[in-house]
């Protein structure tokens, strides 16, 4: 399981998103592919139940 900052769904698509939970859905799945990605890597990297990835995870 993972959780993504807001923020960073804020600097993936900054021109999707207005504010509304509609707006940060659209931008996840803009960038499903590269946030899968960051999950992954995270849980490669400790294994466990829970992970929150920050900008950081996208560099």
């Amino acid at each position: 399981m993972f959780q993504i900052e807001l923020d960073v769904l804020r600097t993936l698509s900054p021109a999707v998103i207005d504010g509304s939970e509609g707006s940060f859905l659209v931008a996840f799945d803009l960038n499903r592919s590269a946030i899968l990605q960051a999950a992954r890597s995270a849980y490669l990297k400790k294994r466990g139940g829970y992970h929150r990835l920050s900008a950081d995870a996208f560099r």
